[in-house]
């Protein structure tokens, strides 16, 4: 299916200025309509017609205060679009009230979107904001667990431009990171840019102790995994040039290091699928590498509705 339109949710911070930034210039590649978002969570509302006459006042100065916050954030998203409108990309903004990861999700729903883009999670102050961030996952997490489609996570350096990118994609041969090369293919196809599949053996020693029988059960594991991965390029038949490696050791540091090395534009993984688990765990993998990655992620899902038309808008 061809969607419309790209959804950016910013916190106006710099983790929120990355993500605009790359929403950017995938639309602008893509020839897309972007969405920016920003959700204010807003404590403390109440039924005035609830209320002591006494403090009625009060409320009505916090009603006051919350209009005059939304009144400025609009006025920063608004800024933020003028610079996506001046690269030539169409653009709508919305200012909204509610839990970031819930807005975001909500606004994914009602727009034609297939592809949502979100900054990095920033660390919250104070011992029990980090325990509930680690416990109940960063807006990124939630959104990823939850959303119909793609998530582009703005780890690390942003790019200067998406022409030319090259997709680094973590492939373990199950169905979702099946789905991740397809996906990464439909990036790269627009962009003119490269697949470069990469299959991590675990060690089973650290590089001191390992034996000697090991070395040689790894050198035939990764010259099995080798012939898997040019078997899988061959059978999927990617439409964009594609290489493929076998790295070693821990999965996330392993791919995070080879996406510097490589020199990658994006590292791409694949996640977990609905379900009473999946919508609690998002991957030990993918996790690692949103804290890991020297690059933006995108995350996919094997039941996610494939496909912003990463191929240009017609007309």
């Amino acid at each position: 299916m061809s969607h419309t339109t790209i959804l950016c949710a910013t916190d106006l911070a710099a983790s929120g200025d990355a993500a605009v930034r790359l929403a950017t210039l995938i639309a602008k590649a893509t020839q897309k309509k972007l969405v920016l978002l920003h959700a204010m969570e807003v404590e403390g509302r109440v039924d005035l017609g609830s209320l002591d006459p006494s403090v009625v006042p009060a409320a009505k100065a916090f009603e006051v205060r919350v209009a005059a916050r939304m009144a400025t954030q609009a006025a920063a998203l608004d800024a933020s679009a003028a610079v996506a409108v001046d690269a030539g990309v169409q653009v709508e903004v919305s200012v909204e009230e509610g839990r970031p990861w819930e807005t975001i999700l909500d606004a994914a729903a009602r727009f034609d979107v297939g592809l949502v883009v979100v900054g990095d999670h920033v660390a919250g102050h104070g011992l029990s904001a980090r325990i509930g961030e680690r416990i109940l996952g960063t807006t990124a997490e939630r959104v990823v667990r939850h959303a119909s489609s793609p998530v582009l996570v703005t780890c690390g350096r942003v790019p200067d431009h998406v022409e030319g990118a090259s997709w680094l994609v973590a492939v373990d041969f199950s169905d979702e990171s099946r789905v991740a090369v397809r996906e990464a293919e439909r990036m790269a196809r627009v962009s003119g840019g490269r697949l470069h599949l990469v299959h991590v053996v675990p060690e089973a020693y650290d590089a001191e102790s390992m034996p000697d029988e090991w070395r040689e059960i790894r050198t035939s594991l990764i010259a099995e995994a080798q012939r898997k991965l040019d078997a899988l390029a061959a059978e999927l038949r990617l439409g964009v040039e594609t290489t493929a490696e076998v790295g070693h050791g821990n999965a996330s540091e392993a791919l995070s290091k080879l996406a510097a090395e490589r020199g990658a534009s994006f590292l791409v993984v694949g996640t977990r699928g609905h379900g009473r688990l999946a919508s609690l765990l998002l991957g030990s993998t993918a996790e690692r590498v949103l804290d890991r990655s020297p690059v933006p992620v995108l995350l996919t899902r094997r039941d996610m509705e494939a496909g912003l038309a990463l191929e240009p808008s017609r007309g």
